[in-house]
């Protein structure tokens, strides 16, 4: 009777089901198993607390959960109306990746999926889903950029079904290391993503730590997992009281929670949700525990287990443990041993930790034992050491193979490790050298050299390479060692350098980043950038994210894509497509966020909504409106006069209710706005933004030193100091401006409030409006501000940056990607309104306009250089003017025109390079295509218009493509000009 209340005890913990609380631990499901994480290529490591963590990389193989883990997940979240997702994890590198993923395989669509984008300020957590809608949404938690410290850190997401206006839908709360982080709520609710016809749980993919279908994978996760869990029917509180919040509940802080009701007699419409939710869940669970008892019941009455005589088929023993029936026994069975590396009575068997219980590793030169389940390792010994790593299982091998690191004597060693003159010391680990004795100087480590060097009647002086020069210093106290041209290197030892680019052919013995290895040694490439760090420098790669898709018809060739995955169709792939579900051609992002113009709800990054912004596309967080016209100061052409329509007529900048069309100085700047009225200064440059222009300021950086005077004219440097005796102030040497941008990279190193070129902020100018079938330009410009397009085939139309110049050189490459048309495509520069402005005009073939009037048309190809000073501005008669080869009174004059007659060609790449000098009046223009120039205007002189801004032009011509566009502040005059 005894034996038969056991074997009923036993069979029924065996066969109930806790209807409570549930954690489905994912990392643990798929890497405790049969599988070792090494066999993905995955590492196990240990936290700052010892706990276990898996470390992922790149190399990492396709990481699939099993379908009983699976199916119960998905058991779980249709049967709740809330869930916890709850993750430990630190990053490593900045893209981040896909925690996990759930997708269709054969329709390619997303389930379910939790991934980081993003660096630094900029990081975000995003959880996409399927809806209702048969679409994938995505929900984006912006104010996450403490996970990219470096550090562990916990995530926790709460997903509640709640009713909007009689929908249900998901509330997701976020919780970073137990702090309350912002609350979204989806389109459709999350317990209905796995509800839709014809779907098996076969074709579901649940991978860990990536994304992708069948045998591809991307987004792969880059840094250390520690734990991913789904947690059911667990009060919230339960999961952040957790040991990852020991900390803040020792420091007496309390994880903030969402708002809640506090006034107790007023329900509101989601507590009441809440509530009705709940009640439907016990009903469930009373349910479930009613049919289990029934089950028992009949299960105990026929007496199925009292049969049992084979105990061993049922598996009762650990994995690999052999299993004995055993009538005499209580249980009916016993198990053998536990397997070598772990202890337990059979059933349950535990890992033995040999670093704790043997220490076998050598502790005392800083090898540190990593236990392994089952087993240890004892990395390698440490520099300076000599021994093997250990691999040993059992506490039995751990106590009779103990890892031993000798030191090694460096001292012993051949060649010498000191200089001649100097005395080796060996030390545990590593060894020093004596100081050089007198009368000699250096290193010695490696020579030491008389005192008196470069001395050319003393060769013992000259401690260089045979291919550099020895340059005294101090009266030969010291020296410096200079690789001759043709070598490269850091003076003591010198390579050839057959490129130029300052890095040798081979591998130089030497610490400095000049010893290293040319990465392209038959390509100029100082930078020596690799994107891939695959050893090939980017300049002669031709794959340089090093996914095994040529650059060339790769559609993200900066980031590591081998899928090629591109779900809305755009030229950009999924892993580089700042809106991947939008189309996007030019991948504008005005505020660079990561997201694009198209789909970001606020354009200019200032924390107000597009819809209720009254500056969409310009930062202005205060929103301020001076004449109340609902156009934000910051974009108003008129800030301080009310013009809500924004009419600018002669598109200079200016709105029509403020502009006094007066220009008394000639610079193109109305005087209504002209910083230095008097004075000529088309740039408007004014670095203190004190409201007076710097060519009418004498004190420009107001540090009360006179400009003429000033060692730094820009930079307040009121001790006029200069350690160097350079006749450059300390504080603008090499960054005039002082802006932070060395002089060499700087788009304009007198204007701190300009450092790169960036045509983001578009003016665009329609040149006959008033066209019957009008067909303005369509112009857009990509999310580096260096790329601009025209798509249509239309009336003549420019556009120009938001940069005023002086002398500019504005440099590019256009290309028109159509066989179709034959029309005009070019560069506007020096422009100040819609009337006056110099145009680049390029025909490919000869043609007469179509409508003659006013009158009657004619172009000539090649490339024409006009004076645009239009006394009707846009319409018909400036319309026919820009068509016509030559001048036209009172519209259009034309300056120079190529004799050859040189038409630019079909998807051809054109490289230009323009200089403007309006001070002298001074502009050439050089055109190149397929590396040869085609066209050299040579030098021409015009002194009508003093300066304005840059642009593109195109008139009855589509598909035209300006692209690494560049300009540069600049007042040099050529020498050879000057020797004309």
């Amino acid at each position: 009777m005894k034996e038969q209340m056991l074997l009923l005890i036993l069979l029924v913990a065996s066969c109930w089901k806790s209807t409570t609380a549930l954690e489905i631990k994912v990392l643990s499901s798929v890497f405790e198993k049969s599988i070792s994480p090494l066999d993905y290529n995955v590492r196990t490591i240990f936290t700052p607390e010892r706990r276990k963590a898996y470390l992922f990389g790149s190399a990492i193989k396709i990481i699939r959960a099993d379908e009983e883990l699976l199916n119960e997940l998905i058991f779980n979240i249709e049967s709740s109306t809330e869930f916890i997702i709850k993750t430990r994890f630190r990053i490593f590198a900045s893209p981040g990746g896909v925690l996990f993923s759930i997708v269709h395989r054969q329709r390619k669509l997303f389930l379910l999926e939790l991934s980081s984008k993003g660096s630094g300020d900029k990081t975000k957590l995003i959880f996409k889903y399927r809806s209702t809608n048969d679409t994938t949404e995505a929900v984006v938690f912006k104010e996450v950029g403490s996970l990219v410290d470096r550090g562990y850190h916990t995530v926790v997401i709460r997903i509640t079904d709640v009713k909007d206006n009689g929908k249900k839908i998901s509330a997701l709360s976020l919780f970073v290391d137990c702090q309350f982080a912002g609350r979204v709520d989806t389109k459709s609710a999350i317990s209905d993503i796995f509800s839709y016809r014809g779907t098996l749980l076969s074709l579901l993919d649940f991978r860990i730590a990536q994304r992708g279908f069948g045998s591809k994978s991307n987004s792969k996760w880059r840094g250390a997992i520690e734990s991913l869990s789904f947690i059911f029917k667990r009060p919230l509180d339960s999961v952040l009281g957790g040991p990852d919040c020991e900390s803040a509940v020792k420091e007496g802080v309390k994880a903030p929670q969402p708002p809640e009701i506090n006034d107790i007699s007023v329900i509101t419409h989601e507590v009441a949700t809440e509530l009705m939710g709940l009640i439907r869940d016990i009903r469930y669970d009373l349910s479930m525990q009613v049919a289990e008892i029934k089950y028992l019941r009949r299960l105990v009455e026929n007496c199925q287990m009292c049969r049992v005589q084979d105990f061993c088929r049922f598996k009762p023993c650990f994995p690999g443990v052999p299993c004995f029936n055993d009538p005499s026994t209580v249980k009916g069975f016993e198990c053998g041993e536990c397997p070598l590396g772990m202890i337990g009575d059979g059933v349950n068997c535990s890992d033995v930790d040999e670093c704790h219980e043997e220490d076998p590793c050598a502790k005392d030169v800083g090898v540190i034992c990593q236990n392994r389940s089952p087993g240890y390792w004892c990395p390698p010994c440490p520099k300076g050491y000599s021994g093997k790593e250990i691999h040993g299982i059992g506490l039995y091998f751990a106590r009779n193979n103990k890892q031993i690191c000798v030191d090694i004597d460096e001292c012993a060693e051949t060649p010498r490790k000191c200089a001649e003159q100097s005395r080796c010391n060996n030390s545990p680990g590593s060894y020093d050298c004596s100081p050089c004795p007198e009368g000699f100087t250096g290193d010695p480590r490696h020579a030491c050299y008389h005192l008196s060097y470069c001395d050319p009647n003393d060769p013992r002086s000259n401690p260089c390479n045979q291919h550099a020069k020895c340059i005294r210093l101090q009266s030969g106290r010291n020296y410096k060692c200079e690789c001759r041209p043709g070598y490269a290197g850091e003076g003591h030892l010198c390579a050839e350098d057959g490129d130029l680019d300052g890095f040798p052919d081979i591998e130089l013995n030497c610490t400095e980043k000049i010893c290293r290895k040319d990465n392209c040694p038959r390509i100029p490439n100082p930078d020596q950038k690799d994107l891939d760090e695959d050893g090939i420098g980017d300049v002669c790669d031709d794959d340089l994210d090093g996914d095994n898709v040529n650059n060339d018809v790769d559609n993200c060739p900066h980031h590591y894509n081998a899928g090629q995955s591109n779900v809305d169709g755009d030229p950009f792939g999924d892993e580089c497509d700042n809106c991947p579900y939008v189309t996007n051609k030019f991948q504008g992002d005005i505020d660079k966020d990561g997201i694009g113009d198209v789909c970001d709800k606020d354009v200019d990054g200032d924390g107000v909504l597009n819809s209720q912004d009254n500056c969409p596309v310009i930062y202005n967080p205060q929103q301020k409106d001076r004449d109340g016209d609902t156009v934000g100061d910051k974009c108003d052409n008129c800030p301080s006069t009310m013009n809500s329509k924004q009419i600018d007529r002669d598109s200079d900048g200016l709105g029509n209710n403020c502009d006094l069309n007066r220009d008394d100085d000639n610079d193109g700047v109305d005087d209504m706005i002209d910083n230095c009225r008097g004075v000529t200064n088309p740039d408007q440059i004014d670095n203190d933004q004190d409201q007076q222009g710097d060519a009418c300021d004498d004190d420009d950086d107001d540090d009360g030193v006179p400009d003429r005077i000033d060692n730094c004219q820009l930079v307040p440097n009121p001790t006029q100091r200069d350690l160097n005796g350079n006749g450059l102030g300390d504080p603008c040497d090499g960054d005039f401006d002082g802006d932070k941008i060395p002089d060499y990279e700087d788009a304009c190193s007198i204007n701190h409030h300009v450092t790169h070129t960036d045509f983001t902020n578009l003016m665009k100018i329609d040149l006959s409006p008033t066209e019957r079938q009008s067909k303005p330009p369509i112009w857009a410009v990509d999310g580096t501000g260096t790329k601009v397009s025209e798509e249509e085939n239309s009336d003549p139309g420019i556009a120009v940056g938001d940069v005023r110049f002086n002398g500019v050189d504005f440099n590019g490459t256009l290309r028109v990607s159509t066989k179709h048309d034959d029309d005009f495509v070019g560069l506007v520069f020096s422009y100040q309104n819609n009337r006056q402005f110099y145009v680049i005009s390029w025909k490919q073939e000869d043609q007469v306009y179509w409508e003659m009037q006013p009158f009657r048309a004619t172009a000539v190809k090649g490339i024409q250089i006009k004076l645009v000073d239009s006394k009707t501005g846009p319409g018909f008669a400036l319309r026919n003017a820009l068509w016509h080869s030559g001048d036209v009174d009172g519209e259009s004059k034309e300056i120079w025109r190529d004799s050859k007659e040189r038409a630019w060609k079909d998807e051809t790449d054109h490289e230009f390079r323009l200089m403007h000098r309006p001070s002298i009046g001074l502009i050439k223009l050089v055109v190149y295509a397929e590396g040869e120039i085609i066209v050299d205007t040579g030098y021409i002189i015009d002194k009508t218009l003093k300066g304005g801004k840059v642009g593109m032009y195109a008139f009855s011509q589509g598909q035209v493509l300006w692209k690494n566009l560049s300009y540069r502040c600049s007042e040099t005059i050529p020498e050879d000009y000057q020797a004309l």
